[in-house]
């Protein structure tokens, strides 16, 4: 991978993971100014009800954010599972830190969302890398 694009792909991945701190950690803007919430329409979509929007969202910017990291920073299997797994661990940290803040409260759902989301990601990643990946070719004697 180049170099200024692996630099790219990991200011951004760094750029989604504060992002997603900072929004899961404030006060929900849809509560209070009853805006618009993506999530929600995607579910009424989907299922006839609001009611999975916040999973739904949940996963969608988990899984980018994997995607993301994964091309970021993994270069290997091993770098796949390992990069997961710190944002599983990640996000089960924001799901703590809701829990105790007062302002949001935590569920295990959410980080099952989280989890589901990652692995979309990475999966996608993972595809991503072997497509970009040069081809072997064997010499026949």
């Amino acid at each position: 991978m180049p170099a200024i694009l692996s630099i790219t792909l990991r200011l951004l991945s760094i750029m989604l993971a504060l992002g997603i701190a900072a929004l899961s950690l404030m006060a929900n803007p849809t509560d209070a100014t009853g805006g618009v919430d993506p999530g929600a329409i995607l579910s009424r979509l989907l299922f006839g009800t609001e009611t999975y929007g916040d999973k739904l969202s949940h996963g969608f910017v988990y899984g980018v954010l994997s995607l993301v990291g994964v091309l970021a920073w993994a270069r290997s299997r091993t770098g796949l599972l390992v990069t997961l797994l710190i944002l599983l661990a990640y996000g089960g940290g924001i799901e703590i830190l809701q829990a105790l803040g007062g302002v949001r409260s935590g569920d295990p759902l959410d980080l099952a969302a989280n989890a589901a989301g990652l692995i979309c990601g990475g999966l996608g990643a993972w595809v991503l890398l072997r497509l970009a990946a040069p081809r072997r070719t064997e010499v026949l004697p």
